[in-house]
Order: structure tokens, then sequence, then C-alpha cells
């Protein structure tokens, strides 16, 4: 295996002895000239599928499915885009946006339309001629989980009032979307219904090739020396490789490792 390893080290060192700056200087136009064709193809990829999403949020309508706790979910897909762009696609979730006066940047946003349908009430209240003749008040009290709601019925003869004194509502609601764009909202409360929604999120940065070229002068500590250097750099994701070509020395370098970020600000 060494020896395969050295073989084709040993071509490559041939292969870059051969090498003349004007050969370098080629090299660099041809891969500049790749790599710009190569991210005009992938920004207009992007754009056709954020194009294909956002039509697909124009039209697409709330839709409902059980949870694994048969929880109802409502689904729907969301806008991507910036807050920019937002005013012309949706000019309603736009203003609910702005108005919110955030301090930073908002990288999504959601808005809902929903009602709470509780269920109805009813209890029964003995009447005896007693009561009709000299008046009653009666007390009520109807809490569970998710409603408070207590109050009483006074009645004198010939006239009824019903008080309400106490009518709570409790809700909760969890929020998700994916990779996909598709928002995902429910309540553990099975009195909420959510009516109509809608939501943005900023466009994914995709995974790049990037392409650089560098000039550098590096300090020879050794030789105490001043090299002027030319290259490549070409970094994917963690990955990283490059080719430095030394214009003094004529030496060649060539590497390639997995990058581990330390520190960022």
């Amino acid at each position: 295996m060494l020896s395969i390893i050295g073989n084709v080290l040993g071509l490559l060192k041939t292969f870059l002895e051969k090498i003349t700056v004007k050969d370098i200087l080629y090299f660099i136009i041809i891969g500049l000239l790749g790599w710009l064709l190569w991210t005009s193809y992938t920004s207009k990829e992007a754009l056709k599928e954020r194009y294909e999403n956002n039509i697909e949020a124009f039209t697409d309508s709330v839709s409902y499915y059980k949870s694994k706790t048969g929880d109802m979910v409502a689904m729907k897909t969301a806008f991507e885009t910036n807050i920019k762009e937002l005013e012309n696609l949706n000019e309603s979730l736009y203003s609910e946006i702005k108005d919110l006066k955030a301090k930073n940047d908002v990288l999504s946003g959601m808005h809902f339309n929903g009602s709470i349908e509780n269920s109805s009430k009813d209890t029964v209240f003995i009447v005896t001629n007693d009561t009709i003749n000299n008046g009653f008040k009666h007390s009520f009290n109807f809490n569970d989980e998710w409603r408070d709601l207590e109050g009483y019925v006074h009645y004198v003869p010939d006239s009824l009032k019903v008080n309400v004194t106490k009518d709570v509502t409790r809700f909760d609601y969890t929020v998700a979307i994916d990779e996909d764009n598709k928002i995902y909202i429910k309540s553990k409360n099975p009195y909420v219904k959510f009516d109509e929604f809608t939501g943005f999120t900023i466009p994914k940065p995709k995974d790049k090739f990037i392409l650089s070229v560098f000039g550098e002068l590096t300090y020879d500590f050794k030789n105490t020396k001043v090299l002027p250097i030319i290259g490549l750099d070409g970094t994917y994701k963690q990955f990283n490789g490059f080719y430095e070509y030394d214009i003094v020395n004529n030496n060649h370098f060539i590497g390639a490792g997995y990058k581990f970020n330390i520190l960022k600000f």
C-alpha cells in the first residue's frame, strides 16, 4: 500500500516539476471559469426551487392529521423568502412581522387565525312552589383541564338572571418547520382549531464547493526569506485542499485535510 502511495506521489512530483508559471496561470483561469459556471448553475437551481416552493405556499391549504399522542396537527407550506421580498409575497404577514419591532434580523415568522369551540354545559335544578314564590340563587361550576366556567342563576318572581363570574380558557401550541418548509402546529387543547395560518423562512444556505485563488507572502524563518506564493484553495463543508507554488524557488506544494473550527466571531 505504501509503495503504491509512493509511486503516485512520485508521478505527481514529476508532473509538478514540469509545470511553469504560465501553466499555473492557465490552471487558475480555467478553475475560475469552471467555478463561475458551477456557481451560476447552482444559483439558478436554488432560485427555481424557491419559486416552486412559493407557488406551492400560495396554493396550499391547511390539512390535518393525528399525532402519535392523538392530538390533531395542522400542516401548511411556508414561503421561502427574506423579509424584504415577503412584502410582495404576503403583505398581511409582512405587516404583522414588522409590527413586532424585532430588535434583530427576523429569520422566520408565522401568523395564525384560530378558534376555540368549547363544549356545551348544562345542569338541572329542581324548582318547587316555594322557590317559585320566594325566588332562588343557584351557583354553577364547570371546570376542567382547559376551561373554568363559573357563575350563578338568580331568580326572583317574574325575573331570571344568569351571571357568569369566571370564564377562562387555557390552551397551548407547538410549532415546527421542517427542511421542506412545511409548518406543523398542534395544541393539546382538543377545542382549539387552527383555521388558517401562514409563515415564511429565510432560504437555507446550500453546501457549496468554494474555489479560491490566493497570493501571499510567506516568511521562511530557516532561510530568513520572504517568499511570494500563489495558489488555489478548494473548500467543501469542513474539507479543504490546496495547491501552492513558490515563485522564487520553483517549488510546488499540495495538501488536503479536515478543518476544525476553534473560534467564531
